[in-house]
């Protein structure tokens, strides 16, 4: 049956069915729920949080805050979500405000969408899933998926390294930063790449500059060639 929390502390919480949070939640052990409809601004705070399912909102535009070491997510479709610590996603995050993670884990293709992103840490894998990011502008670290596109204005911290390929619309190099696309995979940039710092390539397919290039440095190494 549905159950509706308002503000709240314990141990340790678990909650089956659809679970509608009106407020803050704070445990010093683990929060596990199934699916969760956020009502009003919420942080849940907690050695753990997990939402196997869906999370969505009513009422409003609402905030989401994750406040722990490890959290793992089903689909999320809130006005804001900020995820501390390292957050597993199992589904597409969709917000009309801004996204921001630390570290990131990708378990099943995965799209997150949104006024902006912003992945401040790491993003890995288990398996071999895909990650599309669809946000007017984006920020990421270093980056290691099957396969990676990045529409709007990408600023890159980090190397990108993927199984398959990678496609970018503008890049804005935030540091000096590697692209490297496994087997016969291409990376293409559709946009301007800019930014004053060093960009090396390596791919098995072709590297593909479209747009304007003003950058620090420029090492390609594709073994299908470079296309400027």
């Amino acid at each position: 049956a549905p159950a509706t929390l308002g503000t709240g502390s314990g141990g340790q919480l678990t909650a089956n069915g659809s679970t509608t949070l009106n407020g803050n939640v704070t445990t010093v052990g683990s929060q596990q729920y199934a699916s969760v409809v956020i009502a009003g601004n919420t942080t849940l705070t907690g050695s753990s949080v997990g939402a196997s399912g869906s999370t969505t909102q009513s009422g409003g535009a609402r905030t989401l805050t994750l406040d722990a070491a490890s959290a793992s997510l089903g689909a999320v479709t809130v006005n804001q979500l900020t995820a501390n610590g390292s957050t597993t996603l199992n589904g597409n995050d969709t917000t009309a405000g801004a996204q921001q993670y630390d570290d990131v884990v990708i378990a099943a293709n995965t799209t997150l969408s949104g006024a902006s992103v912003a992945i401040v840490g790491t993003t890995t894998q288990t398996g071999t899933p895909s990650l599309e990011v669809n946000a007017a502008t984006s920020s990421l670290g270093a980056v290691t998926v099957d396969k990676l596109t990045v529409n709007g204005t990408a600023t890159l911290h980090g190397n990108v390294s993927t199984g398959d390929t990678q496609q970018y619309a503008n890049v804005v190099l935030g540091a000096d930063v590697q692209l490297a696309a496994a087997g016969g995979s291409d990376i293409d940039i559709t946009g301007t790449l800019t930014g004053a710092h060093a960009l090396g390539t390596s791919a098995g397919g072709t590297t593909r500059l479209r747009g304007a290039v003003n950058i620090g440095s420029l090492t390609t190494g594709t073994l299908g060639g470079t296309e400027i």
